[in-house]
């Protein structure tokens, strides 16, 4: 999918990027610093700037957060860049739902991530374990197969549905307690710090 953007009518400057109607791709807009962000974001609110996927004009908070996203990263990361816009193809069915569920949907991308990157972080955790020989292979895999339920949830992104599952898990064999409970408190004090 490609995006890009133009000016609606008269050309618009923002810092040293200049738009006028003719479409830019977003993964060439790179000059731009923060302290533009705000601006940048009003001309897209108030149309004077139009987000389009293949021409077709698309709108909400979630496209703006993946034009930010790509301005704050560095020119070597272009293919994570065109990997990331390619995923908000499906904000374009959106782009007619009110604003609040556009609201609500833009608010799963970072829960998603977060949720992605804490469960990758506990199964590097395990896998130390194992090089330190605090775990044994089996009993990895063991814990590992007791949170599927967990890591499905957080995968997607769903922490208080996580939370549920984890409710639901025996403690039991390798998945000791201390495991529990570390799980219970991370994932608590996710749902306190954002929901």
């Amino acid at each position: 999918m490609n995006y890009t953007i133009k000016a609606t009518n008269n050309n618009v400057t923002i810092g040293s990027q200049s738009f006028n109607t003719s479409e830019i791709n977003l993964a060439t807009i790179s000059c731009l610093s923060e302290e533009y962000y705000g601006e940048l974001e009003t001309n897209v609110s108030n149309g004077f700037l139009q987000i389009l996927l293949n021409s077709i004009p698309v709108q909400g908070l979630p496209v703006l957060s993946a034009l930010f996203s790509l301005l704050a990263r560095s020119t070597k990361e272009s293919y994570k860049i065109k990997e990331d816009l390619l995923l908000k193809e499906r904000y374009s069915v959106i782009s007619d739902l009110n604003p609040m569920l556009k609201i609500v949907d833009a608010s799963y991308d970072k829960k998603t991530t977060d949720g992605v990157n804490y469960y990758r972080m506990k199964r590097a955790v395990l896998v130390k374990k194992i090089i330190d020989g605090d775990l044994t292979e089996n009993d990895a895999d063991y814990i590992d197969v007791k949170l599927e339920r967990v890591q499905q949830k957080l995968n997607t992104g769903d922490w208080k549905s996580a939370k549920k599952r984890l409710l639901d898990v025996v403690i039991e064999g390798a998945f000791t307690q201390s495991f529990y409970d570390e799980y219970e408190s991370d994932i608590d004090n996710y749902i306190a710090n954002n929901y």
